[in-house]
């Protein structure tokens, strides 16, 4: 009898156990299903857009007649080449690759607008090599003293060959001039579907000296990427829309005002679907002038419901 008690307190031991560890397995799966939010895309539109501005103020500047402190400005296959070495601590700072010279293509279209192509030039002297961060075709507006500029994600490439070429049909020109004539969108929804980053810069009392400049980010896109491969397939859609993001030379940490909203949905299959295989969650940041390098979450839901009311680590200095 005394064997029987011992076997069976031995085997509710066991179950219970056993229980206790489908228990914390399942505590784990659920634990894998919240996550940080990502701010890596917030800061890649960032480090584009204000080089891209700054390209754009450069470029209207010189179509003003300006003359532009140590920059060599020629006659280029019909187009304006403006050339310049990289000694700007702001904006160029914020450029998510190593640049040493950088090459801006201008094709004037009227006395307030152009197009133009930019090439940021990394120089490796013991190689002989480049590396070229390549931002363009990109249509440039001067707008009540105001230098505004618009830029899609799949017209930015790295290259290792330094090629000078604007080559544009009229039928784009045209089309690019209409997108960013089109006036900034102030709903999440619309920013969106706009698919395109619109850039306007403030160049201050100076139109040579660019380290007063501000630059202000609205637009928004969707990336859907698929994976296919033996052991599973992926999916993932991820939008994101900025609404009057503000960048300030005061601050290189953090923009001092605007919101930023991201939805993502990210799924994994295979033999073994778990639920940290999948992210589904919806994310509004904001900022602040308090320049700490940290972006606030007042709103989040499904993934990224734990980040709700904190505050995150955010800086736009990180490449």
């Amino acid at each position: 009898m005394k064997a029987a008690s011992k076997y069976l307190a031995w085997l509710f031991l066991f179950l219970f156990l056993s229980g206790c560890e489908q228990l914390e397995q399942k505590a784990d799966t659920v634990r894998g299903f919240f996550r940080q939010p990502p701010v890596l895309p917030v800061i890649e539109v960032i480090q584009t857009s204000v080089p891209t501005g700054f390209c754009a103020v450069v470029s209207m500047a010189d179509q003003l007649g300006h003359t532009i402190p140590g920059a060599d400005v020629c006659n280029y296959n019909g187009l304006s080449l403006i050339h310049m070495e990289n000694n700007h601590e702001y904006p160029l700072s914020l450029l998510p690759v190593p640049c040493d010279e950088i090459y801006i293509l201008r094709l004037g279209m009227d006395e307030d607008m152009c197009m133009i192509s930019s090439f940021f030039v990394s120089n490796d002297h013991l190689s002989g090599q480049q590396k070229i961060y390549h931002i363009g075709p990109v249509p440039v507006m001067l707008d009540d003293q105001h230098v505004r500029a618009i830029f899609v994600r799949n017209h930015v490439s790295v290259e290792d060959e330094l090629n000078l070429e604007l080559k544009l049909s009229r039928g784009e020109i045209d089309l690019a001039i209409e997108r960013l004539k089109v006036p900034n969108p102030d709903d999440v929804s619309v920013a969106v579907e706009q698919d395109a980053w619109v850039i306007e810069v403030m160049p201050g009392n100076t139109w040579t000296d660019f380290s007063d400049d501000t630059f202000m980010v609205t637009g928004g896109e969707q990336d859907v990427s698929t994976i296919s491969a033996p052991e599973g397939n992926a999916a993932s859609v991820l939008q994101m829309a900025m609404i009057g993001l503000m960048i300030d030379p005061a601050c290189l940490r953090n923009p001092v005002s605007g919101i930023t909203v991201l939805r993502e949905i990210s799924v994994e299959t295979g033999s073994d679907n778990r639920l940290e295989d999948l992210v589904l969650g919806t994310i509004l940041y904001t900022f602040e002038k308090s320049c700490k390098g940290r972006i606030k979450v007042p709103v989040a839901t499904g993934s990224f419901i734990l980040s709700l009311g904190q505050e995150i680590e955010f800086n736009m200095m990180d490449n």
